[in-house]
């Protein structure tokens, strides 16, 4: 998390009902982090978030409910969550919010499922053959390339 720049606690709300709060989340870039659930909305997802935002007929709407600093999102955002649910809102969250989705508890069939996805893909032969490729040089210099010019959390360019 980025700490010099403004963190903030957003709400994602009903487009055709601006009272209507289904979403709390959290991020240093309100843009971002729009696209980014925009993004999602084109994958297939069965989070009850994006099955709701891609039911809807317009974009929900996202508002700013606190702003400060990245010391104090996680607080602001569980607060918020908790909040909110305690005045009757049926959010979308699956956790209490703060990072790593603090308070998410996946059922049991979730996580068998979960498992026999992962031990199918490690166990793929492409997986493993991918694994034992060595890098070309070409590779390794494009890789050397890309880390030279990645920005740093300091603004700053290079290695």
């Amino acid at each position: 998390m980025i700490e010099n720049c403004p963190h903030f606690v957003y709400a994602l709300v009903d487009p055709l009902d601006l009272g209507n709060i289904r979403y709390i989340g959290q991020t240093s870039s309100l843009p971002g982090r729009m696209a980014s659930h925009r993004l999602f909305t084109r994958r297939p997802r069965r989070e009850p978030l994006y099955a709701w935002w891609t039911g809807l007929s317009q974009e929900p709407v996202m508002r700013v409910l606190w702003q400060g600093t990245a010391a104090q999102v996680d607080e602001a955002e569980t607060r918020a969550i908790r909040g909110y649910r305690a005045l009757g809102f049926e959010l979308l969250n699956q956790g209490d919010g703060g990072a790593g989705n603090r308070g998410r508890k996946p059922t049991e069939d979730t996580r068998r499922k979960l498992s026999q996805s992962l031990r199918a893909v490690y166990a793929a032969p492409e997986y493993k053959a991918g694994l034992k490729k060595p890098w070309t040089p070409e590779r390794r210099k494009r890789q050397a390339e890309l880390a030279r010019n990645r920005p740093r959390h300091n603004g700053k360019f290079g290695v």
